[in-house]
Order: structure tokens, then sequence, then C-alpha cells
């Protein structure tokens, strides 16, 4: 370590020699040194004082104290960003973006706070976790104040999650960001991560387009968690199965199966909507199916 500055409460210090002067200390008094140090190397260092009078003392016992300091790196806070699912479906489940602030260095980082820039997508909720006193954020700025943030460990204790449920009501491919401050921080060079995000807009296929009641049509789909129902006539729900194919030793895009129910009728011909809901709470789709003479 290296002494940069000796302050006595009472008396002179000589910081080259590192000794004080504190002149006479009345009973039941006490006088103080305060000594600021920077760390040259990690690890523990031992420091000690000792107090010598010119005066007779009847207890030399506790004339020495020793303590130890430990040196480490200072704070550094750094981010990173993860998107569930990679891609999305206009309409379908949400997505989540998960930011992940960590402090890589040996002490406590302050004051810190994480900025984000996400797609025009509406947020449906932000969550931050472990949740402490001090710690919020707004949604609309995309800001986060996380306060204080301990050394993080191997294991990832202590690291601070914000997770950030977007609702996909348009298509997009762009980078979801973010960026995180605190003081100190040692690094800025890992104060900011991407990742990216896509959001498709789903397109349904209808085979057959006609047939006798009681047929089956079957609709495929982007993503196994749309169902379908006929605009035109709302009452009549079309029950909704899923199956997955394969081609060229790939997964395809899964299979939705809808039966037209018997005593159920058509109409004769022309234009047809069909629309696509997510099962689990999304926002619909629709768009046309044409029928050619289904009864």
């Amino acid at each position: 370590m290296r002494l940069t500055q000796i302050s006595p409460s009472a008396g002179a210090c000589d910081l080259a020699a590192t000794t004080c002067s504190l002149g006479s200390i009345a009973a039941g008094t006490q006088a103080t040194v305060r000594v600021t140090a920077t760390g040259l190397a990690a690890g523990a260092v031992v420091v000690e004082g000792e107090a010598t009078s010119q005066r007779y003392d009847p207890d030399l016992s506790d004339n020495v104290a020793r303590t130890s300091v430990v040196v480490g790196s200072q704070a550094d806070v750094a981010v990173a960003v993860s998107v569930t699912p990679e891609t999305g479906y206009v309409g379908g489940d949400p997505i989540v973006v998960t930011y992940t602030v960590t402090n890589r260095g040996a002490f406590e980082a302050k004051n810190a706070q994480l900025a984000m820039d996400l797609p025009h997508e509406p947020v449906k909720s932000i969550t931050i976790s472990p949740a402490m006193t001090g710690r919020s954020c707004d949604r609309k700025q995309l800001t986060c104040v996380l306060g204080s943030v301990p050394p993080t460990d191997e294991s990832g204790d202590n690291a601070v999650v914000i997770r950030v449920m977007l609702e996909p009501e348009s298509e997009a491919n762009t980078m979801a960001v973010g960026e995180v401050s605190a003081t100190p921080n040692a690094d800025p060079g890992n104060d900011v991560a991407e990742a990216a995000i896509r959001v498709l807009l789903p397109r349904v296929t209808v085979t057959p387009t006609s047939g006798e009641p009681g047929f089956a049509v079957v609709f495929d789909a982007p993503t196994k968690d749309w169902a379908a129902r006929r605009n035109a006539r709302p009452s009549m729900c079309i029950c909704m199965t899923c199956g997955r194919t394969s081609g060229g030793g790939q997964a395809t895009a899964p299979v939705l199966q809808a039966v037209v129910p018997h005593r159920r009728q058509l109409p004769g011909r022309g234009r047809s909507d069909l629309s696509g809901r997510a099962t689990s709470g999304g926002r619909g789709r629709s768009g046309p199916a044409r029928r050619r003479g289904a009864r």
C-alpha cells in the first residue's frame, strides 16, 4: 500500500516517516489519526499503530493495535442480455427480454442504473429480482434504478435480473440493448450488451379450400400456439389439434387441423375470414380464406 495522506485531530504528522506528534491528551479524552492509502496489489495487508508517551504509562499492553485491510479490485458492473423466444409472432406469446447485471469487482458498486433500448412494442411488465427497497423501473422511460450491487460470485449470487415482457404487435428485426452504469466502475468495456429480437407475421394456409359437411381442414401456421375460428359466424368454434411434420430431416411448422362439425352450414361461395388467436392469451390476426362450393 502507498500512503497518500495522514490527518490527525490534533498536532502534526510526517507522511514520509509515518509518525505523528499529538501533543498533550487530557485524561478521559482522545486523539484520532486518519490515514488514507492506495492499494498496490491485491491481498490482505496488516496495518499497525503504536502509541508512546514521555510520561509514565502503567499499562503498556494496550499501546499497540493492528488490523487487516483487504486490497482488491474496485467495483465493475457488467450487463448481459437474452431474448426468449428468439423468434416471436405478431399476436403470439409475449417476448421476454432478460437483463442480468453483475458486479465483477471486489467491492460494492453504488448508484447502479440500467438504460434499455427496445423495439416499439407494448411493455406488459418489468420485474426486478431480487427486489429491494430503492430498486425500481420506469416502463415509459425504459430505465431502472438498481442502487447498490454487491460483488457477484461465480455461481451468480448477488446478480440483479431485470425481465421485460413485450407484447408483439408488429413485425420487427432489431436489437434489444442494455447499458449499465455505477460508481465506481472499473471497466466501461462491459457496460453495454445486446441481443436480437425477431417478430414475424403469422401466415396461415388452408388445405383443402372446400369440401362436404364434416370435411377436415388443415391449417399450416408458423407456431403451435395459434388456434383458429371463423369470424363470419363467431358462435361457431372450430376445434383444433396440433401435430408436427418433418421434411429433409428437419422439423417444419406445426400443423393445425380443424374439423368442421356436421349440421353446421358454411357459406356457399365467396370470401370467408379466418383468424388466429394465441391459446396462451395473445391477440389474434385474421386473413382471408376462399371456399368453393363448401356447405
